[in-house]
């Protein structure tokens, strides 16, 4: 009886964890651009401040690396090499800003505005 009420309970879960990431993961890039680091760190600034978990951020390195990763704050976000930044050197990264839409403005159905005078396409 304990297996079968434990897996029930994991499904359950499952499927509402499921349905939270379906509902939250439409997004808008909304800043975008090349940065460099120097000595293994680079913080860029938002344009617009966020809080931290409204948005994401998608880095890319430019070059030989052995990894990078994010730190975020309201206004700002920071990338890092890991390990020792010295041994790293300076290498350039392409970054975007992705923030996370509410369910009602990411299930909006996008109608586009005609011309006067014209119609739809049959």
């Amino acid at each position: 009886m304990k297996n079968i009420f434990k897996s029930l309970l994991t499904l359950l879960l499952a499927a509402f964890s499921f349905t939270a990431f379906a509902q939250t993961n439409s997004i808008a890039a909304v800043q975008g651009g090349t940065a460099h680091l120097k000595n293994g760190t680079c913080s860029v600034t938002l344009n617009e401040p966020m809080a931290a978990d409204a948005y994401f951020v998608a880095v890319t390195p430019l070059g030989a690396s052995k990894g990078l990763y994010v730190t975020k704050s309201g206004n700002a976000f920071t990338v890092k090499v890991n390990g020792k930044a010295e041994t790293q050197g300076d290498i350039d990264f392409d970054y975007v800003v992705y923030r996370k839409l509410p369910v009602r403005q990411a299930n909006t159905t996008f109608k586009p505005k005609m011309a006067p005078g014209a119609e739809p396409a049959k």
